[in-house]
């Protein structure tokens, strides 16, 4: 029945949860399994942060030299503050992703990919170029109070998506 499962992941409970029933029935029906995970440009919650921090996955920035005033200039701590949150962002996803596959992988390996930009419209995306049958998601991920003023990642993947939707509670 279904030849192309693509379980969406952001490391939340109800994500792992929607992982491990997306592996139990690509092994079920046979089907390829593929793990994305989207990375928001530029942005990290605080709870992922430390995550990074505690598990070493990126390197502490190193302090840029001062011009003789003194100060950096605003533009240039920006760009290195967005840099090292994307860094940060890039190696939690890896690691999300490398974790889901560990736990998912009872048969065939899973496929990851790790995307960047709206997660809704990623997933979205990702669903289609892939042919995707089933896309599993979690019902709640990290998004916290945005998501209730702009509409849940799942609810809105659910809406718009080419396939047959499970949302996991």
């Amino acid at each position: 029945m279904f030849e192309s499962i693509l379980a969406a992941t952001d490391g939340s409970p109800s994500s792992d949860k929607a992982v491990r029933l997306a592996a139990d029935l690509a092994g079920l029906y046979g089907a390829q399994l593929t793990l994305v995970h989207v990375v928001e440009s530029g942005k990290l919650s605080n709870e992922l942060r430390h995550m990074a921090e505690v598990e070493h996955l990126v390197d502490a920035p190193a302090a840029p030299a001062a011009p003789a005033t003194g100060e950096l200039p605003a533009m240039l701590s920006d760009r290195l503050l967005h840099e090292n949150i994307t860094r940060a962002a890039h190696a939690i996803g890896s690691r999300l992703l490398a974790d889901a596959a560990h736990h998912a992988s009872a048969g065939r390996e899973p496929a990851t990919r790790l995307e960047e930009g709206d997660p809704a419209a990623q997933i979205l995306a990702c669903a289609r170029k892939l042919g995707t049958d089933l896309l599993v998601v979690g019902s709640r991920g990290r998004s916290g109070v945005k998501s209730a003023l702009l509409g849940s990642v799942s609810h809105r993947v659910s809406q718009a998506a080419p396939c047959t939707v499970i949302t996991v509670k």
